[in-house]
């Protein structure tokens, strides 16, 4: 099943740093993930902490779009700072040039320059601002990631999704084992042959005419 036009498909795959999300020329990879979690929560605010090369958020608001959510955004959370060395958007082709597919086709995306944390505790918190789903992939040490979550826990919704990308690295599987330990409520789900890994996390929702079960 293709969710976009084989053009656009290519354009997405093409994309700096795509790769470590399992695209492969025509085939999306983790990009149909983030499209469709985005459906399944329609979401009306997407954050994306971290950039590479700007796939994610337009996965993200391609299915916003699509589905026409009214007064729906995305943003991209991104310090822009390549002597961290996890790949940045300053490559040829990534979002900060003009010329870049975000900028051509995504120009709608919300864009703030600063680091996760002061985003979380100036923008977001300022605007009381309810996350609808969130896609950890900024900072990889196990402090920064583990920091990323906890601090944006309080703007997440009960129903919100988690994605967290690089799982195959040490520090981001200390990260959801720590998680996972010291908040029970959440589920986690984790891809390490998809791209560079990725975990899906979300709290244990019941339908709400959920009556349980005498078995």
């Amino acid at each position: 099943m293709l969710f976009f036009e084989p053009d656009t498909e290519r354009a997405l795959a093409a994309v700096p740093y795509a790769a470590g999300h399992g695209t492969e020329e025509e085939r999306l990879g983790a990009g149909s993930i983030y499209y469709v979690i985005t459906c399944m929560a329609r979401a009306r605010v997407c954050v994306c902490l971290g950039s590479g090369g700007g796939f994610v958020p337009c996965l993200m608001r391609q299915a916003q779009m699509d589905l026409g959510i009214d007064m729906a955004e995305t943003f991209l959370v991104d310090a822009v700072l390549p002597e961290a060395g996890y790949g940045g958007p300053e490559v040829a082709m990534g979002w900060i040039h003009e010329g870049s597919l975000l900028r051509q086709q995504f120009g709608d995306i919300v864009i703030l320059s600063c680091l996760t944390g002061q985003a979380a505790t100036g923008f977001f918190a300022k605007n009381a601002t309810a996350i609808d789903y969130l896609h950890i992939d900024a900072d990889h040490s196990f402090n920064a990631a583990l920091a990323d979550f906890e601090t944006y826990l309080p703007l997440l919704k009960p129903s919100a999704f988690v994605t967290m990308h690089d799982t195959v690295t040490e520090s981001i599987q200390n990260v959801l084992s720590t998680i996972l330990l010291k908040y029970p409520k959440f589920q986690c789900i984790d891809l390490p042959d998809v791209g560079a890994g990725l975990a899906i996390l979300r709290c244990k929702v019941l339908p709400s005419n959920f009556a349980g079960t005498d078995s």
